[in-house]
């Protein structure tokens, strides 16, 4: 039945089943990811987030590419400049996860505005203080021409002073990489620092339930379900309470199954094109991500022609990097990788 509807809403078979059986995995393969599956939060750790906040938003009249003049939406612009008595060295465009917004890299922004290092990013359309449908991803494409849109926008206020480096956590990892790879954008990237990137998906997490989604997204991609209940992003509960009870625009509605069926179906996009990638890069993973495959890290180290690739792997993390107790360190390694390649 589930082969009869996916030829019925154009998914071919392999297509199809491939998300269900991305790869063959070994028995202790299979193992270890469901005993990562099993996982649940532990640690009551300070939220490393803090009190930061960006203390410029909307300085830009920035609007989603998708809609007409009548029906456009505002999206919600933020930037966190270096002061006057630092010596400005780099811009970097950030973007944010599913169901997040910018302002939770507040307290890796502030840091690296310190330093020399201009922060700027926007929140997706639907997602944060942006208008919008709320929680709704469109496909690829339509998420892709906002970014490409923002990041010519912040190139041409740049006029080539400033070195310009992108980066994100899941989501916005896979936004950061397909802007590399995108002919209007590429040559004026200096290099990319990502945060569990959503750019190949987990083989275990949800299988079965994620290829009914991409089913039936096909279908009726607005239709919603009921959010899955568990915390598979933080190992620290201190900031699973901030997210769900004190965080506002943190997105706990319902799921639209197109949203699922198209970041599924980006991440597909994304492993096929590993061998595409040359700039520089950043790499932050965990092997205990439920979301995306940890094994991402060491392919994409091995399949990327860059001549400048930096992988920084912990088995024990988890993927909601930019919250999780390491950013305190990694933010540290991206304010120097970025600063010795300006």
């Amino acid at each position: 039945m589930l082969r009869l509807l996916g030829s019925l809403c154009g998914l071919s078979e392999p297509s199809i089943w491939r998300t269900v059986f991305p790869e063959k995995l070994t028995q202790d393969q299979e193992n270890q990811y469901q005993d990562t599956l099993k996982l649940e939060p532990t640690e009551r750790l300070p939220n490393p987030l803090g009190n930061s906040k960006y203390p410029i938003e909307n300085d830009i009249e920035f609007y989603s590419v998708q809609f007409s003049e009548q029906k456009k939406n505002k999206l919600n612009t933020y930037r966190y400049p270096v002061r006057e008595n630092i010596e400005k060295k780099a811009i970097c465009i950030f973007f944010h996860g599913y169901n997040s917004h910018i302002g939770q890299s507040a307290h890796i922004a502030e840091y690296l505005a310190q330093h020399g290092i201009e922060v700027v990013g926007y929140d997706y359309r639907g997602f944060g203080k942006s208008q919008g449908l709320r929680g709704y991803v469109p496909p690829l494409d339509s998420h892709m021409k906002d970014a490409i849109q923002y990041f010519k926008f912040i190139s041409d206020q740049n006029q080539g002073k400033y070195p310009i480096f992108v980066s994100g956590l899941s989501l916005g990892g896979l936004t950061s990489f397909q802007l590399t790879l995108n002919k209007e954008c590429q040559n004026k990237i200096k290099g990319m620092i990502l945060f569990a990137p959503a750019i190949k998906d987990h083989p275990l997490y949800a299988k079965e339930f994620k290829l009914k989604l991409r089913i039936f997204g096909s279908i009726k991609p607005e239709k919603q379900i009921e959010p899955r209940k568990g915390y598979p992003v933080y190992r620290n509960m201190t900031v699973n309470e901030y997210l769900h009870n004190q965080d506002d625009l943190y997105y706990k509605g319902n799921t639209f199954i197109g949203s699922l069926k198209h970041l599924t179906e980006a991440q597909m996009i994304a492993e096929k094109q590993y061998d595409k990638i040359k700039v520089p890069f950043l790499l932050f993973m965990g092997g205990k991500d439920k979301l995306c495959d940890p094994r991402l890290a060491e392919q994409l180290q091995k399949q990327s022609p860059s001549k400048d690739k930096t992988v920084v792997y912990r088995e024990n993390m988890w993927h909601g990097i930019w919250l999780e107790p390491e950013i305190e360190e990694f933010k540290v390694t991206f304010k120097d990788w970025v600063l010795q390649r300006v």
